[in-house]
């Protein structure tokens, strides 16, 4: 059975469901994996399925740079005495939405990964990219990956002759002038020309 993009995401959704009692992180890949057994020329849809949802959510994730910034001018503007609170307020609510983000871009990463693998003979003994191990790997250092002077650095996502990628306290950067922005595995993939894998083992080996 041969599903369109719009079909498999609402199919994957739904499977995804939990009672508001269970808590969750991400999809499980078991019912990733069962719906791709269910519907194995589905396969084409999902991969372009994720790869749609990450580009939005990358998107999202920069929006919420942009909106860092609008509130803080606009809170710069307020009584002094009110300030602390509005920050402490807007900062607790931009990383509430960059943690649900980034919870449903593993997820994405992780049926990507799947659905590259679907054929392929399991190798045995071969270090696997976890979870965990991808956590890790966007606590690496971005600035000892770049030259940052004075919290900029040339975007490694285009061809910068101006700094105009911005490094930011939480370890993401932002380019201001091609909106790309990206973690310490992106940033390590554009440098070295590598996939998601190689540059997770490379951060946390």
């Amino acid at each position: 059975m041969t599903l369109t993009n719009e079909e498999w995401m609402k199919l994957v959704w739904e499977s995804s469901k939990l009672p508001d009692s269970v808590s969750r992180d991400f999809t499980p890949i078991q019912s990733f994996a069962e719906l791709l057994e269910i519907f194995p020329d589905a396969a084409p849809a999902a991969k372009r399925a994720a790869r749609l949802r990450i580009k939005q959510l990358t998107e999202a994730m920069s929006g919420l740079s942009d909106l860092r910034e609008v509130w803080s001018s606009i809170i710069n503007k307020e009584d002094f005495r009110k300030q602390a609170g509005l920050i402490e307020y807007s900062n607790k609510q931009i990383e509430e939405k960059r943690d649900k983000i980034e919870k449903e871009l593993k997820q994405c990463y992780f049926q990507l990964e799947y659905i590259r693998n679907l054929g392929k003979p399991q190798k045995q003994n071969v270090s696997q990219v976890t979870p965990e191990r991808i956590a890790r790997a966007r606590t690496y250092p971005i600035a000892d990956l770049v030259k940052v002077k004075r919290g900029t650095a040339l975007c490694v996502f285009h061809d910068d002759h101006k700094p105009s990628m911005k490094l930011y306290p939480d370890n993401h950067v932002y380019c201001f002038s091609c909106a790309h922005r990206g973690d310490a595995i992106d940033v390590y993939m554009a440098l070295n020309g590598c996939g998601f894998q190689d540059a997770v083992k490379a951060l946390a080996p």
